[in-house]
């Protein structure tokens, strides 16, 4: 009597040939198919089934055996061939299914995940590419953008000069003023010295002989030698 084809192989007529492999019909790649005609139904991991047999998929898309499905988000695909989507490296990213590359985190920009690149908030900073997390600019510092996200410098403030927090630009110390750190905020100089000059990091003596303009009162600009006599 007949007897059934075995499985990955079929007969198409109604004769006394023997069953054909399924895969006579494709590359070799087919791992199942009709046992009337041959028709691949099923292909190996990473192709889809294409007309009478199996194919690879195009970029940005891996095959399950039977069709080709779109990478996910945070995964891409460069080649068309049998090769899975695989995850973007450290500090990249493609934010939409079916991508054939990554994209680089710029600077100022961070990546939580592979799936997106977000802007460094205010008061933070990222001064280079492919980043996975924001720097705090401490006070005593300011960031390029201040009060607007993506910073990718942060800045100290020079001698004389403050700031207490990143986002506002640093603060210099007037004429009679001083700053001994950038953290710390201008003082006036103390009774008997002064500074003639802004952006001051301590005050000047004023000697015996000389006075100040402001005389018992801080914040002198000035010393003056007093007159003979």
């Amino acid at each position: 009597g007949c007897v059934a084809c075995e499985a990955q192989k079929y007969k198409a007529a109604d004769d006394y040939s023997s069953c054909q492999d399924c895969d006579s019909l494709s590359d070799g790649d087919c791992t199942a198919c009709d046992s009337s005609n041959g028709l691949c139904t099923a292909c190996l991991s990473g192709h889809a089934i294409d007309g009478t047999g199996c194919a690879p998929c195009p970029r940005g898309q891996a095959g399950d055996g039977t069709n080709c499905v779109p990478c996910d988000a945070g995964t891409y695909k460069d080649a068309a061939d049998s090769q899975a989507c695989v995850g973007c490296s450290t500090g990249r990213y493609s934010s939409e299914t079916s991508a054939s590359e990554c994209a680089d985190c710029d600077a100022g920009s961070y990546t939580e995940d592979t799936s997106s690149c977000k802007v460094c908030p205010a008061g933070k900073f990222t001064a280079t590419a492919l980043t996975v997390a924001c720097v705090q600019c401490n006070s005593g510092s300011f960031t390029d953008k201040l009060t607007d996200a993506g910073a990718t410098t942060c800045t100290s403030c020079a001698l004389g000069h403050y700031s207490l927090t990143s986002t506002v630009a640093c603060e210099v110390c007037a004429r009679g003023q001083f700053s001994t750190a950038p953290t710390e905020k201008c003082q006036s100089c103390p009774q008997g010295t002064f500074t003639t000059i802004s952006s001051q990091s301590e005050c000047r003596n004023c000697r015996s002989g000389s006075v100040t303009d402001t005389l018992a009162e801080p914040g002198s600009i000035m010393c003056t030698k007093c007159n003979a006599g």
